[in-house]
């Protein structure tokens, strides 16, 4: 998800963007289920063409993977990210403590300390290869589902109704291969 979120970023900063952000997440909320998902923030009146160019380059991700000067950043990026959290370790607060105590219940997780996760980091991200994320990235939502969470203007305009915007998720092909 790194590698795609970096790809969306960079189209973010195009002039021809029609988003202002778009992004893919994954949340577990216990072991077994995850909540994943894909999300925009369009420009004015372009809700359409930001949908179908999301839609058009995450089934592009998936069909053909990520480049490993991409898989590169992504693992610097990871690592400066574990670097900070580890030098950082003294200032976590209770409430963030109690919170990971909660999630490691809750999902299953191992709960592990600042330390052990930065070494955990350090061992195993130099070590995950491009064909390992590509075939990963292979089997992001098998299907489309029948959940679309959309958070739209109170008087939008130029914006599909619920019933047309569903049809557009489920029924999407893309228009470039």
């Amino acid at each position: 998800s790194s590698i795609f979120n970096m790809r969306l970023s960079e189209m973010s900063q195009s002039a021809d963007s029609p988003w202002i952000d778009a992004a893919i997440a994954s949340q577990f909320i216990t072991h077994t289920t995850a909540f994943h998902l894909l999300g925009l923030l369009p420009l004015n009146d372009q809700f359409d063409k930001g949908f179908n160019t999301l839609l058009e380059e995450f089934l592009r991700y998936k069909k053909f993977g990520a480049i490993q000067g991409e898989l590169d950043r992504a693992k610097q990026n990871i690592l400066a990210s574990a670097e900070q959290t580890w030098k950082n370790r003294d200032k976590i607060n209770s409430s963030q403590l109690a919170s990971d105590i909660v999630n490691s219940i809750v999902t299953g997780d191992t709960l592990v300390s600042v330390e052990e996760m930065y070494k955990i980091y350090q061992e195993v991200v130099p070590s995950i290869t491009l064909e390992e994320v590509n075939e990963v990235a292979a089997t992001w939502f098998k299907n489309l589902g029948t959940i679309l969470f959309a958070v739209i203007p109170e008087n939008p305009t130029n914006f599909p109704s619920q019933s047309e915007l569903l049809a557009q998720w489920q029924n999407f092909k893309p228009t470039k291969p």
